[in-house]
């Protein structure tokens, strides 16, 4: 029987983070655990941002949730952020029996930005073959990928109503990169990427043509094809072809190593189309996936427990679902 939530700040191989533990009265046995990583676009917000839903996680679940305190662009610049995280999982796996948590049952997670550093982790844990690994990834919203800028879910809500635009994204992205907007314009029209790259095997990775069809009746005629700048490409593309910032640029090779994946979607986000064009890439090799889109809602809604009155079902059904892979 759950009484209360202990939670506490520790260094993990020099990254600060913050642990939520529920306290029951049974402590002989191992827990489940968590790795959250927490949104704001590489840039902004910090573990106790996220706090209310960490704990919420930590508490529906009954598993230990640690969540990462990383260095933020544009002062930490790609691949800061990630190797943050890459390092505090990787000490936590290791000693995961010194805070009561069975290694063999850790999954990772996070939400937009959270979503594709956790991604880039699971990905990075995978190729390396240590022991133990990731059980699950749970991916809510994720950042997947920046060479598409013209995909549905960017045309539909780059003006609204959803927060997250495309200007922001193309903000976030170069802040992750450069740590300088000047080329913002180039992303939102294609322009950011050169005709070699948009006929290249990457551009099939996030082709329009992945995604139900209910969204492609929404696309223009001109999909930036046929055009782009040469400059700008050479300067952004070892950022942008990298499955370390980009995820869904890895291979159909490296992605079929990585764990079952819980994802979260919503309508009203330009993000939208990055999950569905990962749950088709996963399904076509046979992966586990558990898909969970909900219509009507905007990006960052399960942050907002207060504000909508189904993002505690939503938290409840992801956590149901990262429990069941975790422990499977």
């Amino acid at each position: 029987m759950l009484t209360y939530l202990k939670v506490w700040r520790e260094e993990f191989d020099g990254v600060t983070v913050r642990i939520s533990k529920p306290i029951t009265l049974d402590q002989t046995n191992l827990s489940p655990a968590i790795v959250y990583i927490h949104g704001g676009g590489w840039v902004v917000l910090d573990t106790d941002s996220y706090a209310h839903l960490t704990d919420t996680i930590s508490l529906e679940s009954e598993v230990v949730v640690v969540s990462i305190e990383y260095r933020l662009a544009p002062e930490h610049m790609y691949p800061v952020p990630l190797d943050d995280c890459v390092k505090a999982t990787k000490f936590f796996l290791k000693n995961a029996k010194q805070y009561g948590v069975d290694e063999n049952q850790i999954g990772i997670a996070g939400d937009s930005a959270g979503g594709n550093l956790a991604m880039s982790v699971a990905l990075r844990l995978s190729e390396e073959l240590e022991s133990p690994q990731l059980a699950a990834q749970g991916l809510i919203y994720p950042v997947l990928q920046g060479i598409n800028f013209l995909l549905p879910s960017y045309i539909q809500n780059s003006n609204g109503p959803a927060f997250i635009t495309g200007d922001t994204m193309a903000e976030y992205f170069l802040s992750y990169m450069i740590g300088d907007w000047k080329y913002q314009s180039h992303f939102l029209t294609n322009n950011h990427t050169s005709p070699a790259i948009k006929q290249s095997e990457y551009a099939r990775y996030v082709s329009h043509e992945l995604l139900p069809d209910e969204f492609q009746a929404i696309l223009e005629d001109d999909y930036g094809d046929n055009y782009g700048d040469e400059d700008v490409s050479q300067k952004l593309e070892r950022f942008l072809l990298d499955s370390n910032f980009a995820p869904l640029m890895a291979t159909d090779g490296a992605l079929a190593k990585l764990p079952p994946t819980c994802l979260v979607t919503t309508n009203f986000d330009v993000l939208r189309d990055d999950g569905f064009l990962l749950e088709k890439r996963l399904k076509r090799m046979g992966r586990d996936v558990t898909h969970q889109y909900y219509s009507g809602y905007e990006h960052g809604f399960l942050m907002h427990l207060a504000m909508y009155d189904g993002s505690l079902p939503a938290v409840r059904r992801f956590c149901k679902c990262m429990l069941t892979y975790i422990k499977s």
